[in-house]
């Protein structure tokens, strides 16, 4: 399937946001899942651990009141005893209350049971109480110790519901270790397989997109140095970027033909118009003695038929010279104008470059911006990690403030506390994995950057073969409007040398009449000397045209061999 370069692009860096993504939804659901789990613990499991131990102190706590009432032998003691006494049943009935509602229904039987004894322990009591009053202290005394027996069920029961409560708090513990190992090793594999994919990414973006522009631009640069070469260059995927490297070995071969035609054109040329030079110089000077001849037979009839046959001779040479000009005249202007059709052609195939670079410009910009698109969102996902930081800190701060709560416990929280500090050492280790997160995905911004980088380097280059493009294309031009003077004066040279023909074969024929009509030489010799005088005036105009397009030749010879043509390999 054919994939453009935009579609590369989008391949490679959603497969980045996707898999960043993931690692990101992945971090939070853990970070609230361990929320959960100490949410349940802190305020679920701690508090019917703390009403447990309560029931248990206060229970004591009546019990030791109770004692002290039975034994004190001063009114006022007793009063405050057992005011003491029916405060420690209010708080009783307050922590067993509250106690219920905290357990859920499958853990409500158990707690009738001891709720049962506290019932039977109070009923224990008020009768003591009761007993003190009416004055029999020796039978409250002796019935205490059935209240003791009563008091050890108590703490019996309370203990199978606090190990049935350690119990569920273990089991929430091992699931939070759990879910955090495997979080953990999901979030290191996850950032490796980024890093990875990262790696892979930028190395294909490289290799298929940097890389041969890069190649392109040397192609360009050596083009514009004039450094030609039919070697090829190797087109790969057929994207944007190959057609523009079949487009740029198209041109490559268009101007080293066109460069290496008008190099011979111009050396055919250039000989050419020597041989017009100097063929114009020879007429020149049969014409300066054509006209010395006839003044002599105009003023020595005498030598008249001499001078004439003499003449006779002279303008069948010139005449042969004129229609071997006019042949070579010819021929340099049929040179000219196949030279300027292949300077439009290759100016017109370096248009269709610039604009295929300026397309791969384009491209470029839009790279750039979804490379910046791409470190946008590396930023949104570094927030969210920021996110997952902030919730393993809260979670941190329950732990400690479980501990403290353990810590009011005193020796029943002593198991909660290492169960908080367990809770608190998940939290710390959830806040290092999400600050490893963040420096994994750093990492990735780096890369991002560097991408970016490596894109803003393309730009550039793109600019530079666009620079480049166009100062050959401005090259091109200068050249087609050099050689179109040359076909401009060659059509010119060629006018004038039909003219001179047509004048020489006139010239001809007028001597044979002035060597057939003697008798009337000296008009005839008039007419000629004024036939002459024309003809060495076109010559002059002949000789100088030959000059400048010789001069032509030589300066456009100069801006040819600017260009250095390579062999194939």
């Amino acid at each position: 399937m054919k994939k453009s370069v935009r579609g590369k692009l989008n391949v490679v860096f959603g497969s980045i946001l996707v898999l960043i993504l993931v690692l990101g939804s992945i971090g939070v659901f853990s970070s609230y899942k361990l929320n959960d789990n100490t949410k349940a613990i802190n305020e679920g499991v701690l508090p019917k651990i703390q009403f447990n131990n309560d029931l248990e102190q206060t229970v004591q706590q009546m019990l030791s009141n109770m004692q002290r009432h039975l034994v004190s032998k001063d009114r006022p003691f007793e009063e405050k005893y057992e005011e003491a006494i029916r405060a420690n049943q209010e708080q009783l009935k307050a922590t067993e209350s509250a106690y219920k509602k905290a357990l859920p229904s499958d853990e409500r039987p158990a707690f009738d049971a001891v709720q049962a004894q506290l019932d039977k322990y109070n009923s224990q009591i008020d009768d003591l109480l009761r007993m003190s009053a009416a004055g029999n202290k020796q039978d409250a005394i002796q019935n205490s110790y059935e209240t003791g027996i009563t008091i050890d069920e108590i703490r019996g029961d309370l203990l199978e519901l606090e190990k049935a409560h350690k119990k569920e708090l273990n089991a929430i513990e091992e699931e939070g270790k759990a879910l955090y190992l495997s979080v953990l090793i999901t979030m290191i594999a996850g950032a490796i397989l980024a890093l990875i994919f990262a790696g892979i990414g930028i190395r294909y973006l490289q290799n298929r997109i940097q890389k041969p522009i890069t190649i392109i631009t040397n192609r360009m640069t050596d083009m514009a140095a004039g450094k030609l070469t039919p070697e090829p260059l190797l087109v790969g995927d057929p994207d944007e970027i190959g057609q523009l490297t079949k487009d740029a070995n198209t041109l490559s071969d268009n101007l080293y033909r066109i460069i290496s035609e008008l190099q011979t054109s111009i050396s055919t040329i250039a000989s050419t118009s020597g041989q017009l030079t100097a063929s114009a110089d020879e007429t020149a000077q049969a014409s300066t003695q054509i006209t010395e001849d006839i003044v002599d037979i105009s003023e020595g009839s005498s030598e008249q038929m001499e001078h004439t046959n003499s003449t006779t001779s002279i303008v069948a040479e010139i005449t042969q010279g004129m229609d071997q000009t006019a042949t070579a005249i010819h021929k340099v202007s049929d040179l000219a104008i196949s030279t300027t059709e292949e300077t439009q052609n290759g100016a017109s195939i370096m248009d269709q470059t610039v604009r295929k670079i300026e397309g791969i410009q384009q491209s470029t910009d839009h790279t750039a911006s979804v490379v910046y698109q791409l470190s946008k969102k590396s930023e949104a996902i570094g927030s969210i990690v920021a996110l997952i930081t902030n919730v393993a800190g809260q979670t941190n701060l329950l732990a400690l403030n479980a501990s403290i709560e353990a810590a009011r416990a005193g020796e029943h929280g002593k198991g909660f506390a290492v169960v908080a500090g367990e809770v608190g050492s998940l939290a710390a280790e959830s806040a290092k994995a999400a600050s490893e997160i963040n420096r994994l995905i750093e990492e990735i911004q780096k890369e991002v950057t560097g991408v970016q980088q490596a894109t803003q380097v393309t730009k550039s280059d793109v600019a530079v073969g666009l620079t480049l493009a166009n100062r050959s294309g401005e090259r091109f031009r200068e050249i087609a409007e050099m050689i179109s003077e040359v076909s401009a004066q060659t059509e010119e040279v060629s006018a004038i040398s039909e003219e001179i023909s047509a004048s020489t074969h006139t010239m001809k024929a007028l001597v044979g009449q002035v060597a057939q009509l003697s008798e009337k030489s000296e008009e005839s010799a008039q007419n000629i000397v004024a036939a002459a005088e024309e003809q060495n005036a076109t010559m002059e105009e002949i000789s100088a045209s030959a000059h400048v397009l010789s001069e032509m030749a030589e300066s456009l010879k100069t801006m040819i061999d600017v260009f250095e043509l390579e062999t194939g390999k």
